[in-house]
């Protein structure tokens, strides 16, 4: 009898410890393959969304997300830590939406942006060019550079900058050339860039001038 109850407490704990050792591995895997999705989520994330102090900042998160996940005794505090690690991953600011608007509050600051804007009244029915439009900027502390980027209008082919300074300001007109012409996208890009802050007012190139011709 005391030997078959020996076996049988043999066979019990050999079970409990085989059965101890399929979860730690089990559990093991799903931390692993925890570890590899978090991996995912944050190479998905684009470093190049990121300024490089934020990237790097990803990057910790990371590392900080799979000690937390190496750390856990069960699936669902697993579950958990990804969800936790995912979260702050999250809150780290984008460069492009950071870095642009900062941009844009820096360029800002050199026009006056007090001054009184002026909005197209006329209607696609008028003579003018189908593929450009004249800009005037309002009035500057000093003669910005400008770049394609900073107008955000994707149609944009080319920018010309002509200077009509008096003797009390600096004065900025930009001629713009489409890339897509036609009536409605001289309209359209009209209507956007009158809402911006810089710009004093826009019209359709009613003279048909280009200063790369002198026409």
């Amino acid at each position: 009898m005391k030997k078959i109850i020996s076996i049988f407490v043999f066979v019990l704990m050999a079970f409990l410890l085989f059965g101890c050792m399929d979860f730690k591995s089990e559990l093991s895997e799903y931390k692993q393959s925890a570890k590899m999705k978090l991996d995912v989520y944050a190479i998905n994330k684009g470093e190049d969304n990121y300024s490089k102090e934020n990237w790097s900042r990803i990057l910790i998160l990371v590392v900080e997300g799979k000690k937390e996940i190496e750390e856990t005794t069960e699936k669902t505090e697993v579950d958990k830590a990804v969800m936790e690690a995912r979260e702050t991953i999250d809150s780290v600011m984008q460069n492009k939406s950071e870095g642009r608007d900062y941009e844009m509050a820096e360029f800002l600051k050199q026009f006056d942006l007090d001054e009184p804007k002026e909005f197209w009244s006329g209607d696609i029915n008028e003579d003018f060019r189908n593929d450009s439009i004249i800009v005037t900027l309002r009035k500057s502390w000093e003669f910005p550079t400008l770049e394609i980027k900073n107008f955000g209008l994707e149609n944009i082919e080319k920018l010309e900058v002509l200077d009509i300074s008096s003797k009390e300001n600096c004065r900025m007109m930009v001629f713009i050339t489409l890339k897509e012409h036609g009536k409605e996208n001289v309209v359209d890009a009209i209507k956007y860039l009158e809402k911006l802050a810089f710009i004093k007012s826009v019209e359709p190139n009613h003279v048909f001038f280009d200063p790369t011709s002198g026409n």
